[in-house]
């Protein structure tokens, strides 16, 4: 049983820019709707805001200004490729540098999809609404600068 998925054909892309960020990467948080039986209004609540969250979102989007300067936002469809870099335990390390035992993948805490809920701070610099953003590559990993690598293209 098939899904009815075809292969997206090959689609020429132009690089439209690409942004470092550098420090440790912030997930973001679940929202969450309902409706408050009193007032019968919706309302929503957030888990995180502000704080290293809110630091981690404004160098996301000084970065990717700097980097588009006067061009406009993308107003087609974008593709997104990402890789998020964290530091390494000290417990990776013993006297002669990294052990051999040290995992080559981070496995553990952040999920990458809450990661890229931080990418909303590109909206209205490199796109005009995420929703553009069609086909996302995304990674996680160790390495000596933490981190995200972000790379847009234009479909």
């Amino acid at each position: 049983m098939t899904l009815g998925l075809v292969p997206p054909e090959p689609v020429a892309e132009a690089v439209v820019v690409e942004v470092v960020v550098r420090g440790i990467p912030v997930p973001q948080g679940s929202v969450r709707a309902f409706v408050n039986p009193k007032t019968g209004r919706a309302q929503v609540v957030s888990t995180q805001r502000g704080g290293p969250l809110g630091a981690w979102r404004d160098r996301i989007a000084t970065e990717a200004q700097m980097q588009m300067g006067e061009r406009p936002p993308i107003r087609g469809p974008v593709k997104l490729q990402a890789r998020f870099t964290f530091p390494r335990p000290s417990a990776h390390y013993g006297k002669n540098g990294l052990l051999p035992s040290a995992p080559v993948h981070k496995t553990t805490a952040p999920d990458v999809d809450k990661l890229t809920r931080a990418f909303d701070a590109l909206t209205g610099i490199i796109w005009i609404d995420d929703a553009q953003v069609v086909e996302m590559h995304v990674a996680k990993g160790f390495g000596d600068e933490p981190g995200v690598r972000l790379r847009v293209s234009a479909l």
